[in-house]
Formats: structure tokens, sequence, C-alpha cells
């Protein structure tokens, strides 16, 4: 099984999450968010406490989480989020899509979907 990195601040405290979250430890992926569960508040703040930048995923999951961002950036435009959650919610999801970029522009399909989250952040 396959796993690839997602940032930690791309992931919104009170949201279930559509895939199985993992964190690697002492190089063992661990099982830290089952799939339909919301993030606890508290959890994400403990790891972002501990320096923890990134979770990871099984690859196979990709498409579940590249839905999940696009949910949250639709939501920027909330008013309940402030100026500093949504600043560090668009750089590290920018920063995701740069790093799997090569991985999601192997079709066109990979390629609209890529143009359009980036296109919700410049807007």
């Amino acid at each position: 099984m396959s796993h690839i990195p997602v940032r930690l601040r791309t992931l919104r405290a009170g949201a279930s999450v559509l895939f199985d979250v993992y964190i690697l430890i002492n190089k063992k992926f661990i099982h830290y968010i089952r799939n339909q569960d919301p993030i606890e508040e508290e959890r994400l703040k403990n790891l972002q406490d501990k320096g923890v930048k990134k979770l990871h995923i099984r690859e196979e999951d990709e498409t579940f989480y590249l839905e999940y961002l696009d949910g949250a950036l639709n939501k920027l435009k909330d008013n309940d989020t402030t100026l500093e959650q949504k600043s560090a919610f668009v750089r590290d999801s920018m920063l995701t899509e740069a790093e799997n970029a090569e991985r999601n522009l192997d079709s066109e399909e990979g390629y609209q979907k890529t143009h359009s989250r980036i296109n919700k952040v410049v807007e």
C-alpha cells in the first residue's frame, strides 16, 4: 500500500474526512483518523504543537482528498473563517498541489481539476 503526504493545515477541524489518515512514526504508517470521522480541533492543535506538518493518505484515496480540498476551497468566502486560517489553508493547499502536480497532471481531467482548485484561490 502506497501513501502520499498531505499537509496538516489542509484538514479542517470539525469536518469529516472522506478518507483514512495516517501519521508516519518510526517509518511506519499508523492509522490516525478513520474515513467519515470528524477531525477534532484538539487533535490538530496537538499535532501542530509537536511540529507535525504532514500526515499521509493512501494513494488510492487521493481523489477523495482532492474532493475534500475542493469543498474547503469553496468555503473560503465564509465569514466564520479568520484571515489567518484562510491564508494557512490556501498556502498549504497550493503546496500540496505543487508537490503532487506530476501525478495530477498526467491526464486532462487531472489538469482541469488542478486548474479549477487554483482558480478558486486566485478569484
